[in-house]
């Protein structure tokens, strides 16, 4: 599997990938947690590390924070 092109972001140093995750329908309740690990875990596998997450989201950045655990720092 051909993994993502990464670039860096702005100034920043840090490099992410050319598609983001959107995480909007990740706070939903027809999701449960163990769909959304998976859903994050095979993203970072295909080489996504950029997850786009807003308040407006609702509780999706809690749910990720939660699901990811020790995973939190692979991904921006």
């Amino acid at each position: 599997m051909r993994r993502l092109e990464h670039r860096p972001l702005g100034m920043t140093g840090l490099k992410v990938s050319a598609l983001g995750l959107g995480a909007g329908p990740l706070g939903s309740a027809e999701l449960d947690d163990r769909a959304v690990e998976s859903l994050l875990l095979g993203a970072l596998g295909a080489g996504v590390n950029l997850i786009d997450t807003a308040p407006s989201y609702g509780a999706s950045a809690e749910r990720i924070g939660r699901c990811l655990g020790a995973r939190r720092g692979d991904f921006v």
